[in-house]
């Protein structure tokens, strides 16, 4: 994943303890399909989300775009990810002391698949 504003970039992909190594700061935070999301626990996630706050400018977003389960967390046992519920994803902001601006499904995705939603979060 990576932290982006212009064509200033910081790898975080790594480690999320790296955020704190941030010594700029950020219009937008992008987190895609669960690269880091899905392998925090949820108190981890929260934390992960504050740190990303802090690494913003004033009014800036963090956009979040996840697989969401129908019902429930689903554990991924090939790579010991996890799926969250959009209610338990919304649980998890709140706790981050966020809030969703907006919120948006990816539509004509297969039934057979995970729904796919994407989140800016101030």
């Amino acid at each position: 994943m990576c932290l982006c504003y212009h064509y200033d970039c910081v790898n975080i992909g790594q480690s999320v303890n790296h955020i704190n190594a941030i010594v700029t700061t950020f219009s937008v935070t992008y987190s895609l399909f669960g690269l880091v999301t899905g392998h925090l626990t949820d108190d981890h996630l929260a934390q992960f989300l504050k740190r990303c706050q802090k690494g913003l400018r004033p009014n800036g977003i963090i956009c979040v775009k996840d697989n969401v389960s129908q019902e429930g967390v689903i554990e991924d046992e090939v790579d010991s990810s996890v799926c969250r519920e959009l209610s338990t994803l919304h649980t998890i902001v709140q706790l981050a002391g966020l809030n969703v601006l907006a919120e948006e499904k990816q539509e004509d995705f297969p039934d057979e698949i995970y729904q796919v939603y994407s989140l800016a979060l101030r």
